[in-house]
């Protein structure tokens, strides 16, 4: 459990206090424990910083990207296939064929070479929808 709080309450150790002193001692200790509350969390809050008011990215939906592999070897690519992305939020991307959300940290735009829409033989330069 631990020990508890020191009250700063010096109490003698040969009298006895009355319930009043304890009761006076008690909300003394109270007031303190709450002013030095207010006077801490009110740093904590102050230091705390805003939200950006940007994205961390600019990918939008219907873009292609690259998603970075969570285990890469020294033979595989540390990036995947082109996959478009569908949802975007501040920080994260929801792509095509994959369940979970996407950290943008974890993606790179991919180049237009890569696209599977521009690809030869693809015949068109838009995306068929599935």
């Amino acid at each position: 459990m631990g020990r508890p709080f020191p009250l700063c309450l010096q109490v003698p150790e040969d009298s006895a206090m009355n319930l009043t002193c304890l009761q006076e001692a008690q909300q003394e200790y109270v007031k303190l424990l709450f002013s030095f509350l207010a006077k801490y969390s009110q740093q904590v809050i102050n230091s705390i910083p805003s939200p950006s008011e940007k994205p961390i990215h600019s990918v939008s939906p219907g873009d292609y990207v690259l998603v970075r592999s969570l285990n890469p070897t020294g033979k595989d690519p540390r990036y995947g296939p082109a996959v478009q992305v569908l949802l975007t939020t501040g920080t994260a991307v929801k792509v095509k064929g994959q369940p979970q959300w996407i950290h943008a940290t974890q993606l790179k735009v991919a180049p237009p070479a890569v696209h599977p829409s521009t690809a030869p033989g693809s015949g068109s330069a838009t995306p068929k929808p599935d």
